[in-house]
């Protein structure tokens, strides 16, 4: 997933452990997420997303959508400017979450029960 925060690209990583890439001075630096202290080994689904700047959450303060590749369960990661895990919510994996949006300061995890979302064209049949 991509996403871009502060003027900078965001691209998480499908394998395990949870990293995502942020393009920095035009160098992608690869960032992990940890949890106490440890690697936090899930895989990333979707986009990194934060709240608008003028909302009252902690500005440094980041999100994306983890799963266990084991159990296929699903989780919402909130982790900070160092990459440390903050808080967990388990979320529901039907239908499957894909993305975060923000809007009016409000965390909205995106789901489909489509397995892959392809482009439509008005001129197929």
């Amino acid at each position: 997933g991509l996403s871009v925060i502060d003027a900078r690209l965001h691209a998480t990583l499908f394998n395990p452990p949870a990293r995502y890439l942020r393009l920095e001075g035009g160098v992608l630096v690869t960032h992990a997420l940890t949890l106490s202290g440890g690697s936090y080994n899930k895989r990333l689904r979707g986009n990194v997303a934060a709240a608008p700047p003028d909302r009252p959450t902690p500005r440094d303060r980041r999100y994306a959508i983890a799963q266990d590749a084991g159990t296929g369960s699903y989780e919402l990661v909130e982790f900070d400017a160092a990459d440390a895990i903050t808080q967990v919510f388990t979320i529901d994996a039907s239908p499957t979450p894909r993305q975060l949006a923000v809007v009016c300061n409000r965390l909205l995890v995106l789901c489909s029960s489509e397995p892959y979302i392809f482009p439509f064209s008005e001129n197929l049949p």
